[in-house]
């Protein structure tokens, strides 16, 4: 009788250390599913606050948070596509809704690539933050944090009036909801739109491996051009696909 007792204690501990196992299991996939960016930003203006990973028009959801000096951490749920479907959802309910939110397809998100080796054009894809940046809720005001080669740069991609065209680049998180591959170059012919009726010759190069999940994407501006009135314009782009985690990126605030 008591050996049965010592028998089924002891498949009681060991059955019991198995559901401990499998729980820390799950807690370290679910460790693996978070994509997480630490960094430090150049901060002049110590500003601190919450950062949203949400874009415009939905509820924002807190990814993390910026320190006076800099310092941010935020992570990226590997259900992005789940919560970015509940927010559109929520907002497209509402009786006040001006828009009909929903996910971009791949060509949407890179209509000149159109013609190029591109596959994967219906794949739907969600941006983490608002036009390439992160909004940092204050207690002052909305700031935003971003990464790239200067301020002017990120201003001018997301169609600031005072920004102006430079050589530079930035980077942007987006979810895609299965693998694109896009790859070539488009050549294009424009106009400066400055009076002169000058023309100049524009390519945009793709070099993008896309895959389920989160990746990290760098634009980059590779030449200028210049019209006999003075107008600039960029003349030559770049697309790539970077190292989601090992990418080194110099991190703003503004």
């Amino acid at each position: 009788m008591i050996k049965r007792l010592l028998l089924l204690a002891f498949l009681i501990l060991i059955s019991s250390c198995k559901t401990t196992a499998k729980e820390e299991n799950n807690l370290e996939n679910n460790k693996k599913e978070i994509v997480s960016i630490q960094g430090k930003a150049s901060n002049p203006e110590g500003i601190s606050g919450k950062i949203n990973i949400m874009g415009y028009f939905v509820d924002p959801i807190i990814g993390g948070k910026i320190s006076k000096n800099g310092n941010f951490k935020i992570d990226l749920p590997q259900d992005f596509d789940v919560i970015t479907h509940n927010s559109f959802n929520t907002y497209n309910s509402s009786p006040t809704a001006e828009y009909n939110l929903q996910f971009t397809t791949a060509l949407d998100c890179f209509p000149n690539a159109n013609d190029l080796d591109f596959t994967g054009k219906e794949e739907l894809i969600a941006y983490a933050g608002k036009f390439f940046r992160f909004e940092v809720l204050s207690l002052d005001k909305t700031h935003y944090l971003f990464a790239g080669s200067s301020k002017n740069f990120v201003n001018y991609t997301v169609g600031k009036n005072n920004a102006t065209p430079e050589k530079g680049h930035n980077y942007y998180y987006i979810y895609a909801k299965g693998p694109i591959s896009i790859s070539g170059e488009k050549k294009s012919e424009n106009f400066f739109e400055d009076g002169s009726n000058e023309i100049y010759s524009k390519i945009d190069s793709y070099k993008l491996e896309i895959q389920e999940g989160w990746n990290l994407i760098k634009y980059e501006v590779l030449s200028l051009k210049n019209s006999s009135t003075g107008t600039t314009v960029i003349a030559a782009t770049q697309l790539s696909t970077e190292d989601l985690t090992n990418t080194e990126l110099t991190w703003l605030v503004e």
